[in-house]
């Protein structure tokens, strides 16, 4: 009897111990470098902006949290994939599936200077698009995989500031030759009210207009009469031609998008026309 009692206590001893490692494996699945989700559809990747939750910045492949200032964003379309890394705007073609494969070409971006930590950041992100080998949706986020099935950004739905009664900083704005960041010490802003009017500084005068459109987080947006105060502006150097430009570029406006705390102000071929942030 004693005999069998041994032979038992070491079966459960057994059983204890392989349902621990079953355990571990869950927990792993869990923590996740693995996908577990369906394979993204056209659809998915197309019905909204995307704003970067989380992205790999090391060869260990640990993801890191994205801040939440100066949010990054990719904006599918069907062929291209657009958006800001939180300092430079970016492009790239893509390719999707059916299986949820997707083929990021190379990326195409403006050159600022990015300070601190979202100068590794964009790297990490423009590296995470090109490496990409598929696409899917887990718990409604968008899950970019690398050839090995490790997950290399994780992007979450973007939300943003109210488009209304929101006085915006301005980051850069286009011309026809560049894009072009405000003068030190000629800060520009822009505030839309509720009334249709816009007001706001272009680094000297201030000036006013109208707007028709805007909404929620993108939409249509057209600015029409625009009109400066009629002081004349030297000081500092190049802030009357500041001026001019960045009206231009406010008269070239037909759309804009908000994520998180930054307005991107579009013109009719898609680009951005003036960025800001709140």
């Amino acid at each position: 009897m004693k005999r069998f009692v041994r032979i038992a206590g070491l079966v459960a001893v057994v059983a204890l111990a392989a349902g621990a490692c079953g355990g571990d494996d869950d927990d792993a699945a869990a923590d996740g470098a693995a996908d577990t989700g369906a394979p993204a559809t056209a659809d998915d990747l197309e019905r909204q902006t995307w704003q970067l939750e989380s992205y790999v910045d090391d060869s260990a492949g640990a993801l890191t949290a994205a801040s939440g200032d100066s949010a990054a964003t990719a904006k599918f379309d069907g062929t291209s994939v657009a958006g800001t890394t939180g300092c430079n705007q970016y492009s790239a073609n893509y390719e999707l599936s059916g299986d949820g494969a997707i083929t990021v070409g190379d990326t195409r971006s403006t050159r600022m200077a990015c300070p601190g930590d979202l100068a590794a950041r964009e790297q990490a992100m423009l590296a995470g698009l090109t490496n990409s080998a598929r696409a899917v949706i887990a718990d409604a986020d968008l899950q970019l995989l690398g050839e090995n099935g490790d997950v290399v950004l994780v992007f979450t739905g973007a939300t943003g500031q109210a488009f209304v009664d929101t006085t915006w900083g301005l980051i850069n704005f286009r011309t026809p030759t560049a894009v072009t960041s405000s003068i030190l010490g000629a800060d520009i802003s822009i505030l839309f009210a509720d009334d249709g009017t816009i007001s706001g500084n272009a680094g000297c005068n201030d000036y006013t207009g109208t707007y028709t459109g805007g909404g929620d987080t993108t939409g249509d947006l057209t600015i029409d009469s625009v009109e400066r105060g009629s002081e004349v502006c030297a000081d500092p150097a190049g802030v009357a031609e500041q001026e001019q430009g960045y009206t231009a570029a406010l008269e070239s406006v037909a759309g804009f998008e908000i994520v998180a705390n930054r307005l991107t102000l579009l013109d009719a071929d898609g680009r951005d026309a003036a960025t800001f942030e709140s």
